[in-house]
């Protein structure tokens, strides 16, 4: 599947991940024999933001990753359908540096009820917007 012109981002023994191109990225779900049984679909910014709704309806996330080009932050998930109002408590954070990428993989999904909203934010355990200092790339199924 892959050639020398794909970049793998990310695999476990039974998912991988592949950058076909600069245009379209794509992440294949694989059986032990290697036979593609789903394709997940992926979300990103095309600008700097403050947040991504990476799925707007129910979903399993596989994999977050982005650039931060701003001041260390928060980058919080949350299960929701759209940015939720400040004070809203995340499902998952983790902390991301200065002008640094950063990453969080869920090899077997994580299961989101609602949907899946990226945000920055100032503050850990509750979301404090930040700035549009994010480029966010969300996969999910």
């Amino acid at each position: 599947m892959a050639n020398s012109d794909s970049t793998k981002y990310a695999a476990d023994q039974n998912r991988e991940s592949y950058a076909d191109d600069a245009k379209a990225r794509r992440v294949l779900l694989v059986d032990e024999n290697g036979n593609v049984v789903d394709a997940a679909s992926h979300a990103e910014t095309t600008a700097y933001a403050a947040s991504l709704v990476g799925s707007a309806a129910s979903a399993s996330c596989i994999e977050i990753r982005g650039f931060n080009s701003g001041a260390a932050q928060w980058i919080q998930v949350h299960d929701a359908a759209a940015l939720p109002a400040d004070t809203a408590v995340p499902i998952s954070t983790f902390y991301a540096q200065s002008n640094n990428n950063f990453f969080i993989s869920y090899p077997n999904g994580k299961d989101f009820a609602v949907g899946i909203v990226v945000c920055n934010s100032s503050t850990g355990p509750t979301k404090t917007i930040g700035g549009a200092d994010c480029w966010f790339e969300v996969d999910y199924i």
